[in-house]
């Protein structure tokens, strides 16, 4: 495990200076199992339950208050995204995300993954593409990248490919682990975040300003969004549990604790990760 967290810590640096560089293993594939997280079946909706999400998305868009604001919810409303724009979630797993949206009125979106088994369609506004983001040629209103974009292994290549496919003025959601948390000073080599070897990078707030500026973007807004995940999963590496086994470790008021210390993290800007809106210049 420790020659995997080495390589990710090491490409930490080489985010801005790239005189270092470790190519990512062969057979990543091995890495994505068919029990994967993102991979689990797609969880659909029935009519009923279609019609409550648009109802609370409208109610939400509305007076955005917290008992109607679903977990995107905020940001979209950041990005500015609107119910008819193309937009397309890079490294979408299994599209739950993207269904969600559909659910709630959006219109016009596509999943991109080069890990999903097949292309599919699954409704006339929601397409899955086995692609990487290189194969693509759209245009699109918004691109998100939800804990993915440090599973690529040439982050300003990414960065630059994402910029040409974005209309101009409009936005790019990346949302990452960063190091700049106090999970990483507390756990180092065994913060859960690590990942190796599916995090090729950890990127800080300053790296991705770096990037942003190198790629045509402007980082117009940085929230965090970290939770208590940084705990419980850390802990549990400390202890060699497996992940499917690591929240047994700890009772209902130990998690609790960990959930209001996570809060607490993000509202000082220290939570362990963050949610950067980059927009396209020009």
């Amino acid at each position: 495990m420790v020659p995997g967290i080495c390589s990710s810590i090491w490409n930490v640096a080489s985010v801005v200076q790239s005189s270092f560089y470790l190519s990512p293993p062969h057979g990543l594939n091995a890495y994505y199992p068919e029990d994967y997280y993102a991979y689990i079946t797609l969880n659909e909706s029935g009519t009923l339950r279609k019609i409550l999400k648009k109802i609370r998305w409208k109610f939400f868009t509305l007076f955005d208050i917290s008992l109607f604001r679903p977990l995107y919810g905020s940001w979209l409303k950041n990005a500015g995204a609107e119910l008819d724009d193309k937009i397309a979630d890079i490294g979408c797993g299994n599209g739950q995300l993207l269904y969600e949206m559909y659910a709630s009125g959006f219109s016009n979106l596509t999943g991109i993954d080069p890990f999903i088994e097949s292309s599919k369609v699954i409704n006339p506004s929601l397409s899955l593409l086995k692609n990487s983001i290189y194969e693509i040629e759209e245009s699109f209103d918004l691109i998100m990248m939800h804990h993915s974009f440090e599973h690529m292994d040439e982050p300003k290549k990414g960065l630059e490919k994402a910029n040409q496919l974005l209309k101009p003025g409009k936005k790019l959601l990346i949302r990452i682990p960063i190091s700049d948390g106090e999970a990483w000073k507390i756990y180092g080599v065994h913060w859960a975040q690590l990942d190796a070897p599916r995090h090729f990078f950890i990127h800080s707030v300053k790296s991705i300003r770096l990037l942003a500026e190198q790629t045509g973007f402007e980082v117009s807004q940085i929230t965090y969004d970290s939770n208590e995940y940084q705990f419980w999963a850390s802990e549990a590496i400390m202890r060699d549990v497996p992940s499917t086994q690591a929240q047994g470790l700890f009772t209902a008021k130990e998690l609790k604790k960990f959930n209001e210390k996570a809060k607490k993290l993000n509202q000082i800007e220290k939570g362990d990760q963050a949610c950067f809106y980059l927009t396209k210049v020009g």
